[in-house]
């Protein structure tokens, strides 16, 4: 649902971080093919969990990864 242009908000970001403390999970992975808001790494209410307990995965991080995967086949 994410496309190029529209970016995972803070307020999704939050309510993973929210979903973590309620179903008492160790972390959680966001990923989208698109990116994050620009501020999000510099919100008091996201920067503690990450990336310890919230890894953050933007799409070109994604494409890299997918690519070394094809490339050790």
């Amino acid at each position: 649902a994410y496309k190029p242009g529209h970016l995972v908000t803070a307020d999704d970001v939050r309510a993973l971080i929210g979903v973590l403390h309620g179903d008492n999970a160790s972390k959680g992975f966001l990923t989208t093919t698109s990116d994050f808001a620009p501020k999000i790494k510099d919100d008091p209410l996201i920067t503690p969990f990450v990336p310890a307990r919230l890894e953050l995965i933007n799409g070109t991080s994604l494409f890299n990864r997918l690519e070394e995967l094809l490339d050790k086949k």
